[in-house]
């Protein structure tokens, strides 16, 4: 049955590094090749994502350029490329709509993958204005998506809060190459680091929505009464400035190390001794997924679908977002407790192995596609 399918993906991504969402993209690719099923991919030019689709022998990549002024014609053009698609995919909120055009154009099923929770853009300084043109945009032209991808539970929920039925939704977890990560934890990180001393991390976009201020006030709650902890800081945008600054002013400029991007991510993860994802809004939380298969023990933010993968007192521990003195007495307790943090680890480990593997969501793709193609 896979071997009739013929899958079109959208992603606009532009970056000459790939972004999490896309490593889920080449994961699902690399799937979808082995079950048979033919894939295209419409990328953006030049980017990580065009590089890597074309070492994919069997994928059809097609690169566009997605600036504002090109989307009307994108549609038409990407619309002429697919005949023979049974089925277009987006991957984000822009590339949701254009999949949407386009599958009127060509007359096949869209899903839409929401990998973002909504409202998510607002706490990144998204206008109020801005946020009520996409709302409008995407009300109105839902009823050409034939199933939403829920990336969670939560994600499922906020979809049933917007009028959605539960019949267009299905929900498909992240998932990742535990093998793969593992393997690569392994090698020696890119960064020296002192083995004699405690390392706790964040690892993830430099941005208002991902709680990264949270975690630098917490690091200069705990740095005084914790000589041997040091912090860390690995990702890059737009708040580096503005939480290099906070470090200063907090007084831990010696105690936080601000190692920007960060290529391979899980010798850094297999480094730290505890990670914090303190996010103000959080889709999944792919980052915690790979860190608990490594072992990793969490304190995260209870938001979005972060419970769902952090179990409070089970996988990890949970604060409340934005409470920077909750996540510096979650860490405290970890560090004083070396056997609690070990058995968070290792139970989130196992939790991994059973519900985050990227077999279970080729899987639950492949059965959304045979559903909507029979």
């Amino acid at each position: 049955m896979t071997a009739n399918i013929a899958v079109a993906f959208i992603n606009n991504f532009p970056g000459p590094s790939l972004g999490g969402g896309e490593v889920q993209l080449l994961a699902l690719l690399r799937g979808l090749l082995a079950a048979g099923v033919k894939s295209s991919v419409v990328c953006a030019a030049g980017s990580a994502l065009e590089r890597e689709t074309r070492a994919l022998e069997g994928v059809d990549v097609i690169p566009v350029d997605f600036a504002p002024c090109s989307l009307l014609s994108l549609v038409s053009a990407v619309a002429a490329r697919l005949q023979g698609v049974q089925i277009v995919q987006g991957t984000g909120f822009l590339t949701n709509l254009i999949a949407r055009r386009v599958g009127a154009r060509v007359h096949v099923a869209v899903v839409n993958a929401v990998q973002v929770a909504p409202g998510a853009a607002r706490l990144d300084g998204e206008s109020r204005r801005t946020s009520a043109v996409r709302k409008l945009l995407d009300r109105s032209s839902r009823r050409n998506v034939a199933r939403f991808v829920a990336v969670s539970q939560s994600v499922e929920e906020d979809l049933l809060g917007v009028k959605i039925s539960a019949s267009r939704i299905t929900v498909i977890p992240n998932g990742v190459d535990i093998p793969g990560i593992r393997h690569a934890a392994s090698d020696a990180p890119a960064f020296a680091f002192d083995e004699a001393r405690v390392r706790v991390g964040f690892v993830g976009r430099l941005e208002q929505v991902k709680g990264c201020e949270f975690f630098v006030r917490a690091a200069a709650l705990l740095a005084a009464d914790h000589p041997s902890v040091d912090f860390v800081v690995a990702g890059t945008g737009s708040h580096e400035h503005g939480l290099r600054s906070l470090a200063a002013d907090v007084g831990i400029v010696g105690r936080v190390e601000f190692l920007g991007y960060v290529e391979s991510v899980p010798p850094l993860l297999a480094a730290l001794d505890v990670l914090v994802v303190p996010s103000l809004s959080e889709a999944s939380g792919l980052i915690a997924i790979e860190a608990l298969a490594l072992g990793v023990p969490i304190v995260a933010s209870s938001v979005g679908g972060l419970p769902e993968v952090v179990v409070d007192e089970e996988t990890g521990l949970l604060v409340a977002p934005g409470d920077a003195a909750g996540i510096a007495r979650a860490v405290a307790r970890l560090l004083a407790d070396p056997v609690l943090a070990h058995t968070l680890g290792a139970v989130g480990a196992r939790r991994v192995e059973e519900r985050f593997t990227v077999e279970r969501m080729i899987d639950g793709y492949l059965r959304l596609y045979g559903d909507l193609v029979s």
